[in-house]
């Protein structure tokens, strides 16, 4: 009976250049003898739930297009397969470099498996876009279609090659896209973990559905946003739950925001964004997000910032940081702003304003309302401490200030109750009241105070990389 090769394996000898297969009709001159029985030399066995790009004629070069290649492997697979990308640069474009809506790799939930898993080996595996894309720079496109549950990106670097392009920097350029949904009912499980995204046309990931995670991911130098994640849109479809996470991640030297939260519901958890224009902002379409033991730090503008437009989604947005440090940024630390009401529970702002473009190390403005149980407020460059203009109330539990040239609290209008202020002397002395015969009041005082610093990761701690790689060994 003859055998039946199955629909991977056919795909795969496609796939293959010519030259690979010349000879597989030949007959063997010399042919080696057939070992007697119980010679046999055990043969490793093949996972063929392992699809290798090179073995569907990706070259892995650098030079040669091995996006076809990469795409027969997508196509290739089962559910619960996966792709391995191997060490080495995959150049990577468009099939027409001047059509405007798509992408060079494609992973669609109309025809690809759940369960799918895209893996590489670290750093070194990369899928770098090719030059010369005048409509088109998207480098992996997820097109939800009608739901997609367990695929995993993971472990492998995308170089969007920003400066190779000749379609204008900051437009139609994402290393990676997720969206497109047939409907909002639908719900996903989508991870990227481990992944470097570099030098973006436009935006390192841009993900918009709810289900999407990121988790020890990185974004680089992207022309616009290392991290783009909005899963709100008015007949659009779009679901906001469960929420976008983004968690463990790191973005540095992207020309607008390291995460722009610009739309439903969002969690960022364990993130550092350092030196980018800004580091973070809620919008219009904001409807709850989350700042968990995060760092702004080093951006050009504001930490964070929720501009003056006014809300599209029917009710005021819920914003909540919990365990977050602005620092060093170039103007304000953060900007609580238009039709937000946040939820505080430690914040610090310091050494910002260094430009004195903004007035304060802290602003509450606009109608936003702030309900806050610790903020600290120092040594900012220029400015005040903490300067009150909205139109709707706000409480602090407690207000510690120390440091801010030009004073530490500036009252617009009423509407601000603090009900404890201390400078940060009298915040030591508070704290270390009871520490005679303990130890250096003013030592533990100061470990009382920093214990918000020691909660948040620096770069160091997050990111691409950063975790146990002990589970792709």
């Amino acid at each position: 009976m003859a055998s039946v090769i199955s629909r991977r394996k056919l795909l795969g000898l496609c796939s293959l250049p010519l030259v690979a297969l010349a000879g597989c009709n030949r007959t063997d001159p010399d042919p080696s003898p057939t070992p007697a029985p119980g010679d046999e030399t055990p043969q490793p066995s093949r996972d063929d739930s392992i699809l290798d790009v090179r073995d569907f004629g990706a070259t892995i070069d650098g030079q040669t297009d091995d996006a076809r290649a990469i795409q027969a492997a997508i196509d290739a697979a089962e559910e619960g397969d996966t792709v391995h990308l191997p060490a080495g640069t995959a150049l990577v474009s468009g099939a027409n470099k001047k059509q405007a809506g798509t992408a060079a790799i494609v992973i669609d939930g109309n025809t690809h498996p759940n369960n799918l898993t895209i893996r590489g080996e670290g750093e070194e595996s990369v899928i770098k876009m090719d030059g010369g894309h005048v409509s088109n720079h998207t480098v992996i496109e997820v097109a939800i279609g009608p739901g997609i549950d367990g695929l995993v990106l993971e472990n492998f670097k995308v170089d969007g090659s920003k400066s190779d392009q000749t379609q204008d920097a900051g437009m139609g350029g994402w290393n990676f896209d997720v969206g497109k949904a047939n409907s909002k009912e639908i719900t996903v499980d989508i991870t990227f973990c481990d992944i470097w995204s570099v030098n973006a046309n436009q935006n390192g990931f841009h993900t918009a559905f709810g289900g999407c995670s990121h988790v020890r991911c990185t974004a680089l130098d992207a022309e616009l946003h290392g991290f783009a994640i909005d899963s709100w849109g008015d007949g659009e479809s779009r679901n906001m739950d469960p929420p976008i996470e983004v968690r463990q991640c790191y973005a540095s030297g992207n020309g607008l925001y390291g995460i722009d939260c610009s739309g439903g519901k969002i969690i960022v958890e364990d993130f550092v964004s350092e030196n980018n224009e800004q580091g973070t902002k809620t919008t219009e379409e904001i409807v709850e997000t989350t700042y968990r033991r995060c760092r702004f730090k080093h951006n050009n503008t504001l930490g964070y910032n929720r501009p003056t437009t006014e809300s599209v989604v029917g009710q005021r947005a819920q914003v909540r940081f919990v365990d977050v440090i602005a620092e060093g940024n170039g103007q304000t630390g953060f900007r609580f702003g238009s039709d937000t009401d946040y939820e505080v529970d430690r914040i610090v702002s310091r050494r910002n304003n260094s430009s004195n473009q903004n007035p304060a190390n802290i602003m509450i403005r606009d109608d936003s309302s702030v309900d806050a149980g610790l903020v600290l407020s120092y040594d900012a460059v220029h400015g005040e401490g903490l300067r009150f203009g909205s139109t709707q109330p706000s409480t602090i539990d407690t207000y510690v200030y120390a440091g801010n040239p030009a004073g530490d609290l500036a009252i617009e209008r009423d509407g601000l109750e603090i009900l404890n202020q201390y400078t940060r002397e009298e915040y030591y002395r508070f704290h270390t009241q009871n520490a005679i015969g303990l130890g250096d009041a003013r030592t533990l005082a100061r470990e009382q105070f920093d214990s918000i610093d020691r909660a948040i990761p620096t770069a160091s701690d997050v990111g691409a990389g950063s975790g146990d790689r002990s589970r792709f060994e």
